[in-house]
């Protein structure tokens, strides 16, 4: 065994010798004589060297200097007459074993090297000098050189004793129980984004965040944990919903709850916590720190629109394809004055987007303090514009925060925090996705203008002309402005006469305040009469009018707690809370609306007839919900080897029914650190300094989908919809609003809840050079939502009510690798991690099935959600002898290159009996990063791959079919590649027609869209961030009076390896796929300490 764990070290340590490049960063070898070669360091001169082979010893050789690889030990020399020998061996203080690899350097100098598979060292330093021995995960120490030392270093713990937040509390790294991963801030900002959680992409594992567009102040992502919903983000121990505006630079640490931790915060914890603690200063010297970065962006995966020449041979190719006879669209004299110039085609895509928009992002901040009050306070400033070239689509942002934590009295420590959010968010009347929509239905041989005159909008008559609606000018605007208040007090007293004990009290207030407003403007499209020279115009969008709203949200939060913390017999650790919680939430709104006469963008310049003021019902718009909770939790650990917990949470929602209200939500884990034991720490497995075995289970609640089913009675307003009922009724002459039955109402609906899983391994190796994290996790939710109305035999008459009978599985796993080494003065660092989750439906309501198939196809119990249901490929047509040959049915329309979808039960026809299980939908199930790191004297690094596997999209419109709609529609240009004539004129129904192959079928043949013809696989790995940065030497910013000064280029999105040739494989298929672009940009930026 030892000297299999020789061999280990001793590979590890060649590995090592690759990861040189700081010492050898370039090799050049030229012939220099016999036997002699050139060294290049990439800095400096070049070394002259002899090599020897014999004694397989490196020397590099500049004047006086020396420098020499000997074996598997690194040394350098200094040469001049007061140089001494120096030589020993590095042990570890705690087992004797040789240290291999150590860095032993003279202090204030580059010399040195690195200690060999014994642990020894030699070379030569001046008489006198001090040596620094480090290692990663030891505790670097300072001796004076000598001969024959014997230097012992010790294991630096610190990583181990990493504080943790978890719920309600803190715990050392080592200690934790349950599966918690934290991110501190430093590692969060490596990634320039304007949301957080976009910037946690890739870095945490089980953290899945699909980002659905880059839409300037949208904020618009899939976020979860473990593909298990929504999670409850806490912001400074409140609930709080604005994680994504939060300034990142105002972040401390990110802790992920994903198992039974969670369970303490009860009710709406069934799918994970969030917790983000904002930085508070420290006593000391005052800190000022400027950030800022210039950035600009770029569309990726956007296509472009077909020029007007292909669009109008692709109708023609539309009409052409009917096989009762077909006729040309458009003659060749109309296709041939856009090729050759005489009429201009119109780039849509030109006119209304573009690349190279800006972004920026500030934050100032000061903090410091002393021993009796410290300070954290910063102000941060966001802009954004977007990729319509208007420019009338733009964000930006203030984000205020003053952290205060003050020790009036030796027992007593008071904390204030204040957080402020300003947001203006400015649109055009126009959505931009129904903008790009609009923009890529539109023919290019459509102008902007109808006879070229600026004057006259043209009448596109597909839709509105995209170019009005992109133009706040023309169409109107929207304007929303939103401002956060967030305040929190608590005081914490330590009772003087018994040790540990403690009693806290906590209050916090948030506000919030939507200011929204709206003006529609009539405008006009015009087409031209080139005979009369007259333009004919269409109203749009009238009449002129304007619409205010407000929204208004308050929370109150407050806590009382009995804390105790003490450690008995230098082995006995215990760590104890309870205390109560309420939370109050209440929701208002109204909206008053005029026609207006004059363009005046003010209410008061409207027209009293015809006004509206209102407000909407819905339940995210006006409410009021009260929570109330006991909660307690009990940590114990003995000699940080054997480690338990236990949490609970009583919780009363006011959602729900007397008697329904209160639900218990109890969580329990326990650890073993099989490393603290002696019989380890003696046994070869020794360099393994953390393992530890840990276990949780808990159940959890959600209470997010049942508010107040309870109450009966009517909806009113009851609303309307313009296919079936109206909102109310004419009486003389006077509208009056209808109300509605709420249906049957369910008094015993109540939360669903969730049992949950989890079964962990933590390994460090050598002293965290290598880390190792698995857990494997299973989630069984029971009580979910749904309706009888498709299983009972009855009709009802009225709304049936939900009820929690609905059930499934979520099941997966999580690995992380970890690896860091320094090296001299390079030092690196690797992680990565990958996820895998998916869920089964354990019981899903559903009615009688009329037959076994019906059932085998439509039924969804125990079955996984994500199946996506569909026909497999069978090839293509690749000829009329294919056609007429076909072992499946191919209809008299069937053309060369059409598609043959699998006949998977082989009874010689396309049908519904051929749909199975082709493709996943839904969210990735596998996600996965690789962050990289690098230090190297002023440089450093970093670069994060992030990738997600088993998701599919398709796509509808204008994306799945060119010249989609009617015959003024436009094409997008990845549609030319397709199989069609050589000859535009020819009958493609006659069988001597040449084709020519392409990736799409003749136009006018669309791909069922649920095969996988239209279904794509997104499986992706792009290069999601990287950041090169400089910190300038100290000597040059202190003559300025500065601390330290560090410049840094950063881009996002750069690169991505996928199957998608055209669309971004994150480019989500909402809004018929005609979403906002997702970003690919490049920043520029600077941090300044003072």
């Amino acid at each position: 065994m030892n000297k299999q764990l020789l061999g280990i070290k001793k590979t590890i340590l060649n590995i090592h010798k690759l990861m040189l490049p700081v010492l050898l960063t370039v090799i050049s070898a030229t012939a220099y004589g016999a036997g002699h070669k050139t060294l290049q360091t990439g800095i400096g001169k070049p070394y002259a060297y002899a090599a020897v082979e014999k004694h397989n010893d490196l020397t590099a050789v500049n004047g006086t200097n020396t420098a020499t690889l000997r074996g598997n030990a690194v040394s350098g020399n200094i040469a001049n007459d007061n140089n001494v020998s120096v030589n020993g061996q590095v042990t570890d203080a705690a087992t004797g074993e040789p240290v291999i690899g150590a860095s032993v350097i003279v202090k204030g100098t580059q010399t040195g090297g690195h200690t060999d598979t014994e642990g020894r060292f030699a070379f030569s330093a001046p008489a006198g000098s001090t040596l620094v021995i480090s290692y990663i995960g030891y505790k670097s120490i300072e001796v004076k050189a000598g001969q024959n030392m014997h230097i012992s270093i010790s294991e630096d713990k610190r990583q181990l004793g990493e504080i943790v937040v978890v719920g309600y509390g803190t715990v050392k790294k080592a200690n934790l129980t349950g599966a918690v991963s934290a991110i501190k801030s430093e590692d969060i900002v490596t990634t320039k984004n304007e949301n957080v959680e976009n910037m946690l992409t890739g870095k945490i594992a089980g953290v899945r965040v699909v980002q659905n567009t880059a839409e300037p102040g949208e904020f618009n992502n899939s976020f979860d944990i473990r593909g298990m919903g929504s999670p409850l983000v806490i912001v400074d121990g409140v609930p709080r919903d604005n994680m994504s505006r939060i300034d990142s630079h105002d972040i401390e640490s990110i802790s992920i709850l994903k198992d039974a931790s969670a369970a303490i915060y009860g009710v709406r914890a069934a799918n994970g916590v969030v917790l983000i603690t904002t930085k508070r200063g420290r006593a000391g010297e005052l800190d000022l720190e400027y950030n800022g970065n210039f950035g600009l962006q770029y569309p990726t995966g956007s296509p472009k629109s077909a020029l007007a020449a292909d669009a109008m041979t692709i109708l023609n190719e539309k009409k052409m394809h009917n096989v009762n006879g077909g006729s040309l669209r458009f003659s060749d004299e109309e296709i041939a004055a856009y090729r050759n110039g005489t009429k201009k085609s119109t780039d849509w895509y030109g006119v209304i987007m573009k690349g190279g928009v800006p972004q920026t992002d500030h934050n100032i901040s000061l903090s410091g303090g002393t021993d009796k009050i410290h300070f954290y306070t910063s102000l941060g400033y966001q802009y954004q514009q977007s990729f319509i070239r208007s420019g009338d689509v733009n964000y930006d942002k203030f984000n205020m925060r003053a952290n205060v934590t003050a020790k009036p009295f030796r027992n007593l420590t008071v904390e204030a925090s204040m957080s402020g959010i300003m947001e203006t968010n400015n649109k055009s009347n126009y959505d931009t996705h129904w903008i790009i929509r609009c923009m890529q239905r539109s023919p290019s041989y459509f102008p902007v203008f109808a006879n070229d005159n600026p004057d006259y909008l043209y009448d596109t008559r597909v839709d509105d002309n995209p170019y009005a609606q992109a133009h706040a000018k023309y169409v109107g605007s929207r304007q929303y402005k939103t401002k956060w208040m967030q305040n929190s007090a608590s005081a914490t007293w330590e009772i003087p006469w018994v040790k540990g004990l403690n009693i806290k009290g906590m209050f916090s207030y948030d506000y919030k305040e939507n200011n929204n407003k709206t003006y529609w403007n009539q405008f006009y499209t015009y087409t031209y009469d080139e005979a009369s020279d007259t333009y004919n115009g269409t109203s749009h969008n009238g009449p002129n009018r304007i619409r205010r709203q407000a929204y208004f949200n308050e929370a109150f939060l407050y806590q009382v707690s009995l804390g105790f913390k003490r450690l008995f017999a230098d082995a006995h650790n215990v760590d104890a809370i309870f205390l109560v919680e309420g939370h109050d939430r209440k929701g208002d709104n109204f909206y008053a609306q005029r026609n207006l006469s004059m363009p005046i963008e003010y209410l008061f310049a409207g027209d009293s007839k015809d006004q509206q003021g209102s407000m909407n019902s819905g339940q995210n718009d006006v409410f009021h919900l009260t929570n109330l909770s006991y909660i307690g939790r009990l940590s114990y650990d003995y000699l940080s080897k054997y480690l338990f917990e236990f949490s609970f949470r009583y919780d009363g929602s006011s959602m729900f029914a007397a008697g329904h209200r209160w639900g218990f939500f109890p969580a329990a884990s326990a650890g073993w650190r099989v490393s603290e034991e002696k019989f380890w720490k003696e046994s070869s497995l020794g360099f393994i300094n953390n393992f530890k075995i840990r276990a949780s289970y808990g159940k959890l609640g959600d209470d997010t989908a049942a508010a107040y089913q309870y109450i009966t009675g009517y909806s009113y307003p009851a609303g309307g919809d313009n296919n079936r009922l109206p909102g109310g009724y004419v009486f003389d002459g006077a509208f009056v609003n209808a109300s509605k039955s709420k249906g049957i109402a369910n008094r015993e609906i109540t939360w669903y809840t969730a049992k949950t899983l989890d079964i962990g391994v933590d390994l460090e190796m050598w002293n965290g050079m290598l880390g190792f994290t698995f857990d494997f996790f299973n989630r069984m939710r029971d009580g979910l939502l749904a309706t009888r109305a498709t299983s009972l035999p009855v009709t009802v008459g009225t709304d049936l009510p939900q009820e929690n009978i609905n059930s499934d599985k979520t099941t997966g796993f999580e690995l992380e690798l970890r690896h860091r080494n320094t090296v001299r003065d390079f030092r690196y660092q690797i992680a990565a991690n990958v996820s895998f989750t998916r869920t089964k439906l354990r019981h899903q309501e559903h009615g009688a099935y009329g037959n076994s198939y019906d059932e085998w196809l439509n039924s969804r119990e125990n079955r996984y959600s994500d199946i996506w249901w569909g026909y497999g490929k069978g090839g293509r047509y690749g000829s009329y002898e294919d056609i007429a040959n076909s072992a499946v049915y191919a209809g008299r329309e069937t053309l060369p290159g059409d598609y043959i979808y699998e006949d998977w039960n082989g009874d010689g026809i396309k049908s519904d009996l051929d749909r199975h299980p082709v493709a996943y939908n839904g969210v990735p199930k596998v996600n996965f990063g690789i962050n990289m790191s690098a230090q190297w004297r002023g440089f450093d690094i970093n670069a994060l791959f992030q990738g997600a596997l088993k998701k599919s999209v398709s796509y509808v419109e204008i994306l799945a079919e060119p010249a989609w709609g009617d015959d003024n529609s436009g094409t997008l240009d990845y549609f030319l590649d397709r199989w069609h004539p050589a000859d535009t004129h020819a009958n493609p129904y006659n069988t001597n027609t040449e084709w020519i192959k392409g990736e799409y079928a003749y136009s006018g043949t669309v791909a069922d869209g649920s095969s996988l013809f239209r279904i794509f696989n997104t499986n992706y790995m792009r290069l999601k961030s990287v950041e090169i940065g400089y910190t300038l030497p100290e000597s040059v910013t202190k003559l300025a009076g500065i601390r330290s000064i560090r410049v840094y280029v950063n881009g996002y999105n750069l690169l991505t390896f996928c199957n998608m040739k055209y669309i971004d494989p994150e480019h989500t298929s909402d809004n018929w796929g005609c979403s906002y672009p997702l970003n690919k940009s490049f920043n520029f930026g600077v941090n300044v300490k003072f």
